[in-house]
């Protein structure tokens, strides 16, 4: 069994999409030959923590002190994900992360983090490191430890699902130092050994950055969903949201950003709908399930005649019992990203119908064309393009027709088979560091 040292900061006990592609892939990582040891910060930055999340049986996991954790940002999970008004004390914060550390706020843990990682490599038989995204950070650790690319130790994979800075050169928080970001950028991601994104617009972007890169092992890793998860009946809900599937239920689960807002059409279509059908007013309500932030959710007045139930952030299993109960899910996303969302693969996974909204010609249109019991109004239709789909749904559902979707080709998205593809990127990472030639053959574990 190979071992593998995985470095993210975030990790168990926070939620969201950033630690279940972690959790997910340490789980399945032994069935294919690797077994991981996680390096991870020891106070959570996610937006949420979710303690019913368990590791697997006999992780190791190496926590590094965070120097400045009260700077993260950590909120309870449940119904607590509205957010208020922010105050002084945020937005000063906030200036901190956007101005004064580079790459992101966790750059003073990144120190402490490449010391864990030189002493797990130097304590036991390590084989690989792999960091991940979204915080480059995490790259950074990586590349402080194992030095410049010719004579490195070990081989480095990275795992990229958020561009550390897109193709307009821009860095995730718009700050102006933007050249050390491209200078740390080059650094890291220019001289690694192999090369995992979330989709192929991502690649695409950094091998035409460092074409270096398309002489080593890389590959298009997509989000993907548990089977475990969506096994038995789904957990219970309590409160406005046990009564989910009574009526139709239009379900989104998540949160909102730019280019991804109710805002877009979708409020406007359920009240032009609700006004012109009093049965559709009667039936339809819109769930959305998540933390809320008012910059991309500002007003959904629109939607009436038709309620909408707003509910806070809940736990990762109840938010697929909100999928899985779920008359019909709505998708919205608009850029290039749209399809690398953890939401996507959840969606499919529950086998309910979907309504998507998106550009014509994007990664989510691609993802779904053709799959059953998918809904899809390209994003430039705004409401007009919504309203005849929502109508479509609604008399399907009156009539008993909406039934559960079933999709063959699902297997490829399945969190086992998206671990393979990232052990087999792990073993031709081995394979290449070690041929005969290579100047740090002579000591691969010492």
């Amino acid at each position: 069994m190979r071992r593998l040292l995985y470095v993210t900061s975030n990790f168990l006990p926070a939620g969201g999409a950033a630690v279940l592609r972690a959790l997910k892939t340490v789980k399945y990582l032994p069935d294919f030959g690797w077994r991981a040891t996680v390096v991870t910060a020891d106070a959570p930055s996610d937006i949420h923590r979710d303690e019913t999340l368990e590791a697997p049986a006999g992780l190791e996991i190496v926590r590094v002190p965070s120097p400045l954790a009260f700077l993260r940002r950590r909120r309870g999970g449940g119904n607590n994900g509205a957010a208020g008004p922010r105050g002084v004390r945020a937005r000063l914060r906030a200036a901190i992360i956007r101005e004064a550390l580079v790459p992101d706020s966790e750059a003073p843990w990144s120190l402490a983090a490449a010391h864990a990682i030189q002493r797990a490599i130097k304590g036991g038989r390590v084989d690989a490191v792999l960091s991940t995204s979204p915080v480059p950070s995490n790259h950074v650790a990586v590349r402080l430890a194992l030095g410049r690319h010719r004579g490195r130790r070990l081989p480095w994979l990275v795992d990229v699902r958020d561009p550390w800075i897109d193709a307009r050169g821009i860095t995730g928080p718009n700050r102006s130092w933007t050249l050390l970001d491209r200078a740390l950028e080059r650094a890291c991601l220019g001289s690694v050994d192999g090369f995992a994104t979330v989709n192929e617009p991502l690649l695409e972007l950094y091998l035409a950055r460092y074409p270096q890169l398309a002489t080593r092992p890389h590959a298009v890793v997509r989000n993907g969903f548990d089977p475990d998860d969506f096994e038995g009946e789904p957990a219970p809900l309590e409160g406005e949201l046990a009564s989910l599937g009574s009526r139709f239920d239009l379900v989104f689960t998540g949160r909102f950003y730019g280019g991804r807002t109710p805002e877009q059409g979708l409020a406007e279509a359920l009240g032009e709908l609700g006004r012109a059908r009093p049965d559709f007013a009667r039936d339809a309500r819109l769930f959305l399930v998540g933390p809320r932030d008012p910059v991309y959710e500002p007003d959904l007045s629109r939607a009436a005649p038709v309620p909408v139930v707003r509910h806070g952030a809940v736990a990762y299993r109840l938010s697929i019992a909100c999928q899985r109960r779920a008359s019909l899910l709505v998708l919205l996303g608009g850029d290039f990203a749209a399809a690398t969302t953890l939401k996507v693969y959840e969606y499919l996974a529950a086998r309910r119908p979907i309504i998507a909204q998106a550009t014509r010609g994007s990664e989510l249109e691609k993802l779904l064309a053709g799959r059953p019991g998918v809904l899809f109004a390209p994003l430039e239709g705004g409401a007009r393009a919504l309203v005849p789909l929502l109508a479509e749904a609604y008399d399907a559902w009156s009539s008993g027709r909406l039934a559960p979707r079933e999709d063959p080709g699902l297997d490829a998205f399945s969190r086992r088979t998206q671990t393979g593809m990232i052990a087999d990127l792990l073993d031709e990472i081995v394979r290449a560091h070690h041929m005969p030639g290579d100047p740090s053959l002579a000591s691969p574990v010492a």
